[in-house]
């Protein structure tokens, strides 16, 4: 195994790789926890930056949903692809509500226990 396969491997136990960036899958705890309030403290940004992920999510799709139901529909030729959905001449409100949807994926809660060492 080369060292960019191994370099490769440990970024993808750390987060989700889409292009050259990492968006990162939540907090991992160490098994040996030298301060406990580090980790708590943490913890409690980690669970205050999901909250503020899924507030901004939620007010983005139910505006899509909100454009959606006026019938408001955008001009103009554009065409977007994002997590394998290709996505192209959409009204502004179908937009929005994958953005939010994005939004929320990436901004998920997760605190997991990191593996013992052997």
């Amino acid at each position: 195994m080369s060292n960019t396969d191994k370099a490769i491997g440990d970024e993808t136990r750390q987060g989700v790789i889409i292009g050259r960036n990492i968006i990162n899958n939540g907090v991992e705890i160490p098994a040996e926890v030298a301060d406990k309030e580090f980790w708590q403290i943490v913890v409690r940004y980690q669970f205050w930056y999901s909250m503020f992920g899924l507030v901004s999510a939620l007010s983005c799709i139910l505006s899509g949903i909100t454009l959606i139901l006026n019938g408001i529909i955008g001009g103009g030729k554009w065409s977007a692809n994002a997590l394998g959905l290709v996505i192209s001449d959409a009204p502004p409100g179908i937009a929005l509500f994958f953005i939010g949807l994005i939004i929320a994926s990436i901004t998920s809660f997760s605190v997991k226990p990191a593996p013992k060492p052997k």
